[in-house]
């Protein structure tokens, strides 16, 4: 199904900021034709249209070898990409990383929402989205009904 899968908040928010979110959502293929690069495009032009004066900065994130390993070796399209957002008066501002990457049927992202400060410095809330692509457990049934399980 489309949409978001799982939501994750921290109830403890002397260990993890309470303004850190991460989500995990879901978007079916919707032709065979639609890429990783082509979806992912897709969203940044759909984050410019939510946010139409907003600057957004959009940028790669290079991760560390272990974290993406598991998608390296089972040659599963992925990209990392920073949205970072400029702040508005009166209204905070959420920007995000976000893994992609793509399935036979789909694309799934795993998304940490935060303000930029959180984003860009190191502790417990970047090491939780890095463990969750690492920890990633990828399963594909294939064709002739068989699973591949990936952990």
């Amino acid at each position: 199904k489309n949409g978001i899968y799982k939501m994750y908040k921290s109830a403890d928010s002397e260990q993890v900021d309470p303004k850190s979110v991460i989500s995990i959502s879901f978007s079916k293929k919707k032709n065979k034709e639609m890429d990783l690069n082509g979806f992912i495009l897709g969203n940044t032009q759909n984050l410019k249209k939510l946010f139409p004066n907003q600057e957004l900065t959009v940028g790669l994130l290079h991760l560390p070898e272990d974290v993406v390993k598991k998608f390296e070796d089972m040659a599963i399209p992925y990209q990392a990409v920073l949205f970072l957002a400029d702040e508005e008066i009166n209204r905070p501002v959420y920007s995000c990383a976000i893994f992609f990457f793509e399935t036979p049927d789909g694309f799934w992202s795993i998304n940490w929402t935060a303000p930029r400060e959180i984003l860009e410095r190191e502790g417990r809330e970047r090491d939780i989205f890095l463990g969750l692509i690492k920890f990633t457990m990828i399963i594909i049934k294939r064709p002739d009904g068989n699973l591949e399980v990936h952990t």
